[in-house]
């Protein structure tokens, strides 16, 4: 039995790790985020994933209007 606590705890450590990790503030629903309006804040990759599709857009827009005429 003990064996058995002893392993679920462990994924339950892990799988709280993991989502912490991965979601950051927003884990858990936002438990340990606090306000989320005090602090916006934004990872140096979203802002490039930003200008990426927007450049795609662009581009996208740009055929669509050749192919029209």
């Amino acid at each position: 039995m003990q064996k058995v606590f002893g392993i679920l705890m462990i994924v339950g450590l892990v799988w709280a790790g993991v989502e912490v990790a991965t979601k950051g503030d927003a884990a858990f629903g936002g438990l340990l985020g606090g306000d989320a309006t005090e602090i916006e804040t934004t990872l140096p990759g979203q802002a490039a994933g930003e200008r990426l599709r927007a450049e795609a857009d662009a581009r996208f827009d740009r055929m669509e209007r050749t192919i029209s005429e």
